[in-house]
């Protein structure tokens, strides 16, 4: 059987420096294992930011991201994601990141 694990960033806050103002501000939000989901957005919304925070690529100011949860058989235990090594982390969360194709209108439509 395949192997599931919630996802769930709780009170998720990110800079990308010290000083700079956060990209991300107190984000919740969980995704039960298995589930496959979309982000969409415009410019600057922060969808690349969530990518950059769950595989760590930059610090968080807030909060954290945990695996585990009642979805994958594992009951209530939660894995700080902070607490697995970088490499275990990067190796096991799946991530297909779409690039948006920016059309004008009248090309939309014709």
């Amino acid at each position: 059987s395949k192997r599931c694990m919630d996802l769930e960033f709780r009170g998720v806050s990110m800079r990308y420096r010290p000083r700079l103002p956060l990209v991300l501000r107190d984000v919740n939000l969980t995704i039960p294992g298995g589930t496959k989901v979309g982000i969409c957005g415009r410019s600057g919304c922060g969808k690349s930011s969530l990518i950059v925070a769950l595989f760590r690529m930059a610090p968080l100011a807030r909060g954290a991201i945990y695996f585990g949860g009642e979805h994958c058989g594992s009951g209530t235990r939660k894995i700080d994601s902070s607490k697995l090594p970088l490499a275990t982390l990067r190796r096991t969360v799946g991530s297909k990141i779409l690039c948006a194709i920016l059309c004008s209108s009248t090309n939309i439509f014709d």
